[in-house]
């Protein structure tokens, strides 16, 4: 844009149209000439900074299952916690009844729970499911949900056959569950 060719002088000062300063990017308004280069580069530079350290900051949480301190698994794979939620494993290898928590709705371990666990659209999904589990008798009653992950590690602690979903992140360090990483969930 011919910026300079455009400027109308005033009383020594160069005054821009109204219709220009409209056009104009805000680097050049708020400057008053083309913005150079170097300046261009370090404002994405800083905006590409922000996004990587925001993108960091989300990828340290992992989502994963939490039991009973009393159960001895350190592992699962996607297709076993599958199973589980779909009523097809009703019993641990102890011989302890499956109790499941539904992690807090519209959370990253719920979501997990729905598309990447469940293969749902979405968690608005899960109730239909339950619902016709129930009715097909694989549950007598649907998972109890969970306000938040301290309140899933207070409940499968409080139950020796619970299992949860939960983001590693939210939970506390000094929780009296066993933390069970999932192989493929991400």
């Amino acid at each position: 844009m011919q910026i300079v060719a455009l400027q109308i002088l005033y009383r020594g000062r160069f005054l821009l149209p109204s219709k220009i300063v409209n056009q104009m990017s805000f680097l050049e308004r708020t400057t008053r000439h083309k913005p150079s280069f170097s300046n261009v580069l370090l404002l994405y530079a800083g905006i590409l900074f922000v996004v990587i350290l925001l993108r960091a900051s989300t990828s340290f949480s992992e989502v994963v299952a939490i039991v009973n301190h009393e159960n001895k698994l350190t592992q699962m794979s996607l297709a076993e916690i599958r199973n589980i939620y779909l009523g097809k494993t009703k019993n641990w290898e102890n011989g302890k009844r499956v109790v499941l928590f539904l992690p807090q709705s519209k959370s990253v371990s719920m979501d997990a729970l729905a598309k990447k666990i469940l293969k749902l659209k979405d968690e608005s999904e899960i109730p239909k499911l339950y619902l016709k589990l129930i009715f097909r008798q694989v549950f007598a009653t649907p998972p109890m949900p969970v306000l938040n992950a301290d309140d899933a590690a207070v409940k499968v602690a409080a139950n020796s056959g619970g299992i949860s979903i939960v983001e590693s992140s939210e939970l506390s360090r000094t929780s009296p569950v066993r933390i069970v990483k999932v192989v493929g969930l991400r």
